[in-house]
């Protein structure tokens, strides 16, 4: 998979702009605040489905217009495809193939991409929710019926929060909550082992790249967080579990207002070397671990859908020393990668990289 070209119109500071991509090294080359970062955010967009920057379509539009279109043309399954987002008066209208696509889940995984950029150290030392949100995007990407299953569990989880909060609670809550029970415990099996498989792929390929990039001096293991102890369980006992903690704990939820067992606290440990590597490394590791979890991540899109998706990096350059640059830069073959950076002296040999300066949202092909 890769991105052949974008087409951006009333995108944040570009006007108008149609950038078109090698399937190899390409690099976004300009001062800051020029427009790079805003091209990985457009494509990131059609493989996430929202802006990873949290904002809101309004914020997007270029500033006095109401409106923004985007178009990404890509090759899938050795396909031309084609994605479009149209945000006017409000609203948003998606196509795939100029056919309209009405709901964002099924635009979701059609195009694939991994984005990484400094602030994922926060994958290392942040809190859960970090990890849990790379579980999520990974999955929903790669895996059809997840998204589906995460956002009705979501409802649920909601849903059950409302009854548990009550000033007057009742048997008639504590019913209702016991039926969401049920339902809410097969959501969280489905999720469970979905990302129990690929917290264990991820190891493996983590593994991989921190070997070639310590010349075999570190390793990493990830351990899963969540309230099952059985970690070989089938899914009939997973479900079995979490509809036992669910219904046999409803007094202590009741007491704090929350839905305090399910998917929704899960989180992974990651150790370098035996140690924990939120507390315990130094943040060149915690960069090499950072990296290596996103270049795993590309992998087992890989081995579930069958072809990488493209690899977004924004300003990652400047954060890695000359063997980790070097290696991003001409170890990573047979895929698509689309940088960003300030530094251009760091591009200035023969190496067969598409460049692109940016200025001011206009975009000009350098090679």
């Amino acid at each position: 998979m890769y991105c052949r070209s974008i087409v951006l119109e009333n995108y944040r500071n570009i006007e108008k702009a149609s950038i078109e991509f090698s399937p190899g090294v390409n690099v976004l080359i300009g001062n800051n605040a020029q427009g790079k970062t805003n091209v990985l955010e457009a494509i990131y967009t059609f493989a996430r489905g929202k802006s990873f920057r949290g904002a809101s379509d309004r914020e997007i539009a270029t500033i006095g217009k109401n409106e923004y279109f985007n178009t990404l043309n890509y090759e899938a399954e050795g396909r031309e495809q084609q994605l479009s987002i149209r945000y006017y008066e409000g609203a948003k209208v998606r196509h795939h193939n100029r056919i309209k696509i009405d709901r964002l889940p099924d635009m979701i995984g059609r195009f694939r991409a991994v984005f990484f950029c400094p602030d994922h150290l926060s994958l290392i030392k942040g809190g859960a929710g970090e990890r849990r949100s790379l579980l999520n995007i990974a999955l929903s990407q790669s895996m059809p019926g997840y998204i589906k299953w995460l956002s009705n569990y979501n409802a649920i989880v909601v849903n059950r929060n409302t009854l548990l909060r009550e000033e007057n609670f009742s048997a008639k809550n504590k019913s209702q909550i016991e039926a969401w029970s049920l339902i809410l415990a097969n959501y969280a099996a489905d999720i469970y082992m979905a990302r129990k498989d690929y917290i264990s792929r991820l190891e493996y390929y983590i593994n991989l790249y921190i070997n070639e990039m310590t010349r075999g001096a570190e390793s990493v293991s990830l351990r899963y967080r969540c309230d099952i102890d059985d970690k070989e369980a089938t899914k009939e006992k997973v479900i079995q579990d979490y509809t036992s903690l669910l219904l046999n704990n409803i007094e202590k939820e009741k007491n704090a207002k929350a839905t305090l067992y399910g998917i929704h606290r899960d989180d992974i440990i990651i150790k370098l070397n035996g140690v924990n590597s939120r507390n315990f490394t130094s943040q060149g590791q915690q960069r090499s671990i950072a990296l290596a979890i996103k270049l795993a991540e590309g992998e087992i899109s890989r081995d579930l859908m069958g072809e990488y998706p493209v690899f977004l990096f924004d300003d990652v350059l400047s954060e890695l020393d000359d063997s980790r640059k070097n290696y991003v830069l001409n170890a990573l073959e047979n895929r698509q990668i689309i940088i960003t950076s300030c530094e251009k002296d760091l591009f200035c040999d023969d190496r067969e990289i598409r460049k692109i300066y940016v200025e001011k949202g206009k975009y000009t092909i350098l090679q």
